[in-house]
């Protein structure tokens, strides 16, 4: 009787060992280390194992898109004063009236690095000075020019110098005409024209730079008809008349 239990003790070890083993193979073929089961890195045919550190592609796409967002756009609204002189084209008139200064302020939007858009407003002191039959020896008077406009620059070249042509509309207000002896009287008047420029900027750095440029006005709109009663004197001639302006600028990117 012990002999036997003995023998089916030993016949179920057996067994046992046999199922255990198989449980090890399978669980190594699937990847699932059993127990304290470990591959020996010396061996033969063994392969080093590298792991790819795989980043999402969305990283380099942000990354580069941030760099690009924080680039400057090249384009930006300019800030600009504007000062000189203002020339009358006839030399009748720049015989009889002077322009002591002509200032004032720009503000230009750039639609692409070729075109752009500008208003400005600029304030001109003038002194007029014409003879009479009343005033043999001269009369003379000063008065002023208050102009507001819009227009238009396209830019010739793409560099650090930039020269460029434009042109637009400007209303003039004239304040402070005098009409001579025998009878004075002042009156104001607003008056249409047309302007055409040509200048040159130069650029310091990407948010400075200074110019010259030269503008050709041209009256047009509300100028004195012939039945007005101001209309045969010079002061009416002076609303017509065309004249050149000469100014520089200091350009400032906001």
């Amino acid at each position: 009787m012990w002999k036997s239990l003995v023998i089916l003790t030993v016949c179920l070890c057996l067994k046992a060992s046999f199922v255990l083993a198989d449980e090890e193979v399978v669980a190594l073929k699937l990847g699932d280390p059993v127990g304290d089961t470990q591959v020996s890195d010396e061996s033969p045919n063994a392969k080093p194992l590298l792991v790819a550190s795989a980043e999402p592609a969305s990283y380099d796409a942000s990354s580069v898109l941030g760099v690009r967002h924080s680039e400057p756009s090249g384009t930006s609204i300019a800030i600009y004063p504007l000062i000189g002189t203002t020339v009358y084209s006839t030399s009748w008139w720049r015989n009889q009236v002077s322009n002591s200064y002509t200032a004032g302020l720009g503000l230009e939007a750039p639609v692409s690095s070729w075109l752009s858009l500008a208003v400005e407003g600029t304030y001109g002191d003038y002194e007029m000075a014409y003879a009479t039959p009343y005033t043999p020896y001269g009369f003379r008077h000063g008065y002023a020019v208050y102009t507001a406009g819009a227009n238009a620059k396209i830019y010739l070249f793409q560099s650090a110098i930039k020269p460029w042509i434009g042109g637009g509309m400007d209303a003039l207000y004239f304040e402070g005409l005098t009409v001579g002896p025998p009878v004075a009287f002042q009156f104001n008047r607003w008056i249409g024209a047309g302007v055409a420029m040509a200048g040159l900027d130069v650029e310091l750095s990407r948010n400075l730079s200074f110019g010259v440029r030269a503008t050709y006005t041209k009256p047009f709109l509300n100028t004195p008809d012939a039945w007005e009663p101001i209309s045969t004197t010079a002061e009416a001639g002076v609303l017509s008349a065309d004249y050149f302006r000469f100014l520089g600028t200091v350009k400032v990117a906001l």
